[in-house]
């Protein structure tokens, strides 16, 4: 366990609107003294779906300090001992700890590596890994009640995770690529902490968004920086739509590497998860010719 403070709260993570809405209510919920007479249910947490640089452990962190509770990293692959019998004592010791630090928002980031093997352990491992993880599934299910413990668990793919996990959680959230609008926002959010915004970058941002289309989250911070990059070695004072422009058509985004992937784990999150967009996610079908022609035109230009 680590105790990893965060600074910022949710307004520093661009889009994710139904995300944002849903946790404004359950934020209502959980702190209200009322909650409990009404009859509502205890929290139990969020699971975050997504590709990876899209927001879901920037969304984990930022939750924290909207809510006001301290954030606890569990790396539950430190879990795991070469004695026997002790990856399921630290196991046990762990939960303990989770417990005597309520309240706490518990981070558990890319869950599906930490669980990597759990269906095959009694083959691999004699069971351990398997008995490890099915304490972890005892004690989300049956842990006091009275302490509140908000589970956040992120994961880039959630088809190697038994369905035992997931129902545990309120909520599953599909993190898909930021449409248009949630790139504009994502890129103001990064130029300003980095006091780089401008009128100039403002009036092109239309552009900006359309050039950086099928960009994940992370990216898009770094067409930010290598944008400040060119703009220092120009001797600018700030970047321009130019920088940002030219930035962006050096990188090529995680969509058109792993089209088809994204593709089947949309189909898969459609029947099983709520998106946090509140926009329809980012048609990857023409992303390749379109960032062709972009390249072209720019090159002519």
């Amino acid at each position: 366990l680590e105790y990893w403070p965060y600074p910022e709260d949710l307004s520093s993570v661009g889009g994710l609107g139904n995300l944002k809405s849903w946790l404004s209510e359950r934020e209502k919920a959980i702190f209200s003294p009322a909650a409990k007479e009404f009859g509502l249910p205890y929290p139990k947490g969020l699971f975050l779906l997504g590709l990876p640089g899209t927001g879901k452990s920037l969304a984990a962190k930022c939750l924290s300090k909207e809510w006001g509770l301290p954030l606890i990293r569990f790396d539950m692959g430190k879990v795991f001992g070469s004695l026997v019998g002790e990856s399921e004592e630290k196991m046990r010791m762990v939960l303990a700890q989770i417990e005597s630090l309520a309240p706490a928002a518990v981070w558990i980031d890319e869950i599906e590596k930490g669980m990597a093997g759990a269906e095959s352990s009694g083959n691999l491992d004699s069971g351990v890994t398997k008995r490890v993880f099915g304490q972890l599934l005892t004690w989300m299910e049956e842990r006091p009640k009275d302490k509140l413990i908000y589970i956040i668990a992120t994961a880039n793919e959630a088809l190697s995770l038994p369905a035992a996990l997931l129902r545990r959680f309120d909520a599953i959230f599909w993190v898909d690529l930021p449409t248009e609008k949630d790139r504009q926002e994502i890129l103001r959010i990064h130029l300003n902490k980095k006091n780089q915004m401008s009128d100039e970058v403002e009036g092109a941002m239309a552009r900006l968004g359309e050039v950086t289309k099928g960009f994940s989250g992370a990216e898009i911070e770094n067409v930010v920086n290598s944008a400040m990059f060119k703009a220092f070695n120009d001797g600018v004072k700030k970047v321009t739509p130019t920088h940002l422009e030219e930035a962006s058509l050096t990188i090529t985004p995680i969509a058109k590497l792993r089209r088809e992937d994204i593709e089947i784990s949309r189909m898969w999150a459609k029947e099983r998860c709520q998106f946090a967009q509140d926009e329809e996610p980012v048609n990857l079908e023409n992303l390749h010719q379109d960032r062709v022609r972009m390249i072209q035109s720019r090159s002519i230009n």
